[in-house]
């Protein structure tokens, strides 16, 4: 008699009593399940129409601006520890390709936390400064766009150019004399 051990996700609790028999919903303490469920459910409510009433409120506009970066800061309070889920701190790097030697260039742009909806299969990614989570590291590599010289070739060209104005300098006094 009384309620069974947790089912797997997505099947039901199976209440065990005899025909006729009230099933005990009680736990150890004499706690009411059903009483402490609604009270849950309750709160949880009241706690989601706060939040649509500050995000109705910023939408409105015509507030003071120490009222906006309050709800502002009550959302993403919110969003944080009831919707998104931190999964990953996310370290981007820039590379790009010297056509003229064919070097490569990687360039460490920052840290991003990515996170993810816990309800829906959204990902987002947050900038972030030096980041202090215990989180697995994902390295991401962006190809940029491909340049003419880099800094491994841009001297010898800048030496080559000069040798050519010299050189070019030197026959053209040679030819006034």
């Amino acid at each position: 008699m009384g309620i069974t051990s947790a089912p797997p996700f997505g099947e039901r609790f199976i209440m065990e009593s005899e025909p006729g028999e009230v099933p005990n919903i009680e736990d150890d303490e004499g706690e009411d399940w059903l009483q402490v469920l609604v009270a849950e459910s309750a709160a949880i409510i009241a706690e989601k129409d706060t939040i649509g009433n500050a995000r109705k409120r910023l939408a409105a506009g015509k507030i003071s601006r120490s009222e906006r970066d309050e709800l502002a800061d009550m959302i993403a309070r919110y969003e944080e520890a009831r919707t998104w889920q931190a999964v990953a701190q996310v370290a981007l790097i820039h590379v790009q390709a010297c056509t003229t030697c064919g070097h490569h260039a990687a360039m460490f742009q920052g840290w991003m936390v990515e996170q993810q909806h816990k309800t829906q299969a959204t990902t987002r990614r947050l900038v972030a400064g030096e980041s202090t989570l215990r989180l697995p590291i994902r390295k991401e590599r962006h190809y940029l766009k491909p340049k003419a010289q880099c800094t491994h070739c841009i001297d010898a060209y800048i030496r080559a150019k000069q040798a050519v104005t010299v050189y070019a300098f030197k026959n053209h006094r040679k030819e006034e004399a």
